[in-house]
């Protein structure tokens, strides 16, 4: 086995291998701890509303409602994967216009301009710490 050299399919599998593990095992496991803990974030400054009345901790709800959105669609973008067309992992739904769809305008768009207005209240939170 060491003296085996590496072709191009060994490379191409283990290529492959690690896309299918990145798409479609760690992404899921990373929305859904950023949607759990941004959930515990928005239920702990609501439930404490009256206590916290400083302007960071409603960008800090701000930005985490933001992450919240991007995390449910983020976690939809599974419905788009497809690691070798025609393949054993390759969603039914996949050629359809409407997934397509989705993915321009759903994650693509909607995905960038959730993370640019969650970039944006936490460059607000900073000034705003900053300012303290």
């Amino acid at each position: 086995l060491k003296d085996r050299k590496l072709t191009i399919l060994d490379i191409l599998y283990e290529f492959y291998r690690s896309q299918f593990f990145i798409l479609v095992i760690f992404e899921p496991i990373g929305c859904f701890f950023g949607f759990f803990f941004n959930f515990i974030t928005v239920y702990v400054i609501f439930k404490n509303r009256l206590d916290l009345k400083d302007k960071f901790y409603d960008y800090m709800k701000i930005n985490s409602i933001f992450n919240l959105i991007y995390c449910l669609i983020f976690s939809l973008n599974l419905i788009n994967v497809c690691i070798i067309p025609y393949s054993i992992y390759c969603s039914t739904i996949y050629y359809n216009y409407l997934t397509q769809y989705w993915k321009i305008f759903g994650i693509n768009y909607l995905g960038n301009v959730i993370k640019f207005c969650s970039n944006f209240t936490y460059a607000q939170m900073t000034l705003n710490r900053y300012m303290l």
